[in-house]
């Protein structure tokens, strides 16, 4: 309590704005924690042995010679498959020719999780993280939207599949490019620009329409193999570091190493138990499903395999038409904090707005709203005799300009204030009149000097970009992030 105040709310004073102390930019990353899909199909697929082939396959997706007869593949009730990158796996489409030499890379680089989730359902069975999970329990299914940004990987300006020779494979076989289609006609979310079906001779416009990508994540699909002239489904996790071909709504529909047809995963009716070679990262509470979005993708968001760089890649192209992924739009969030212990008060500011560019002249507009609220003490002469709080909501117009620096591409933002209401009030104690009329004429100066009068940020592409504020007497932070519409 400050000598000098009478009955009432004493207000801190509020001195001139100063500028800012910036204590630095901290570059983060979005930390998505990407739940366990258990999904797979609770089917039993006995294949019968083949007299022909002169390989065994087992389960495990290893090949050794054999001169009699071939052991069939066969997944049992709840079993998912493990694929790993580099190996065709078994009852491959095209056997081991499109298998990449040498080893494959590990996307050990930063930017490579997700934003938030998209859905999170339930299912039954239990986690399953050893070769004989516990019975009951339930299973939880993360799915994410197939145009999210960095979902999928690549090298910018470099084509790392050759789909031609893969469409040319089919075409030299059209056995398998009957089965490569009925794996397809078969899933009831199968849809391109020729329709809901597909025949081999509609291939070629078929894998226009692909793009290839590399997977950033361990995914669940349903994988189908070939034997004896048609296609044979099996749940799989695909590890991550593989390349897939994608069609127009995000969705893997050829796994490149082997040319088998994807479609999305079937849920189980039990527990999953995971089969087959694990590679060392293999985590069951890390594997997630891809949704098809509603809308066609007109721009993959690609993470650069080797620079972490965000770029765009148009849908059917492989590297050719890759451009440096810009923004545009931005969404800023601020959150300021005062505590004012000499006069018993704690206020803190939070609002939201919408940043846009405009590419001709680099200047910035927006807008935003936000809430305010205090809460503390109020005196009689030197003695507290009440509680109060109070609340409101405001709004803020933003504009600004992106210019080069010396530190690089900055957006410097004037943020400001520009409706301010007062929505509600608590008075617990003594007679409040005089409190609560104190109160009501200074509080919008109070909210108004948590303002800072400019700030700087890097116009990021993926990640969000996070800066310390300080506007004596307030403390808080700001976090500027790419805007999904």
């Amino acid at each position: 309590m400050t000598p000098g105040y009478g009955a009432g709310w004493p207000p801190p004073s509020v001195s001139p704005q100063p500028k800012p102390r910036r204590t630095g930019l901290i570059i983060g990353v979005i930390a998505a924690a990407i739940v366990l899909i258990g999904g797979g199909i609770g089917v039993y697929f006995a294949l019968r042995g083949d007299t022909n082939k002169t390989s065994t396959t087992t389960a495990a997706g290893q090949t050794t010679a054999s001169t009699t007869t071939q052991v069939a593949f066969v997944q049992a009730e709840g079993e998912i498959f493990l694929e790993p990158a580099g190996l065709a796996g078994p009852e491959s489409f095209t056997g081991e020719t499109f298998v990449p030499v040498g080893p494959t890379t590990t996307l050990n680089i930063p930017g490579t999780t997700l934003p938030g989730l998209l859905t999170s359902t339930t299912q039954p069975g239990a986690t399953a993280t050893t070769g004989t999970p516990p019975s009951g329990g339930s299973v939880q299914v993360a799915s994410y939207s197939g145009d999210t940004p960095a979902l999928y990987g690549g090298s910018k300006d470099k084509q790392l599949v050759d789909k031609e020779g893969q469409l040319r494979f089919f075409e030299q076989n059209p056995d398998k490019a009957a089965a490569f289609c009925a794996a397809l006609n078969a899933d009831p979310t199968f849809k391109w620009s020729g329709g809901n079906q597909i025949q081999p001779s509609q291939l070629r416009a078929y894998f226009d329409e692909l793009t290839p990508l590399m997977l950033t994540q361990d995914i669940r699909v349903t994988n189908h193999g070939f034997r004896d002239g048609k296609p044979t489904p099996r749940q799989s996790v695909l590890q991550k570091g593989q390349m897939v071909l994608v069609d127009r709504y995000g969705v893997p529909r050829v796994r490149c190493e082997c040319g088998n047809p994807l479609a999305p995963p079937r849920p189980v009716s039990k527990t999953p138990k995971y089969t087959g070679p694990r590679w060392p990262d293999f985590d069951p509470t890390r594997i997630i499903v891809v949704q098809p979005t509603v809308v066609i993708i007109n721009i993959f968001v690609v993470i650069d395999i080797r620079t972490g760089e965000i770029f765009d890649r148009p849908p059917g192209t492989q590297g050719e038409e890759d451009v440096v992924h810009d923004a545009g739009v931005w969404q800023l969030d601020v959150e300021m904090f005062w505590d004012d212990a000499e006069n018993q008060h704690t206020f803190s500011v939070n609002w939201s707005g919408v940043v846009r560019l405009n590419p001709d002249d680099g200047s910035l507009t927006g807008e935003g709203a936000g809430q305010w609220h205090v809460e503390g003490a109020y005196f009689e002469g030197s003695t507290v005799v009440g509680q109060m709080t109070g609340d409101g909501s405001l709004g803020v117009e933003i504009t600004g300009q992106r210019d080069p620096t010396g530190r690089g591409d900055v957006l410097t933002i004037f943020p400001l204030m520009t409706t301010f209401s007062i929505d509600d009030q608590s008075w617990q104690g003594g007679d409040s009149e005089d409190a609560r009329a104190e109160f009501e004429a200074v509080i919008q100066d109070i909210i108004v000097s948590s303002f800072t009068d400019t700030l700087e940020l890097p116009p990021t592409s993926d990640q969000p970009v996070f800066a310390d504020l300080a506007v004596d007497p307030w403390t808080g932070a700001a976090t500027l992030r790419p805007y999904m519409e």
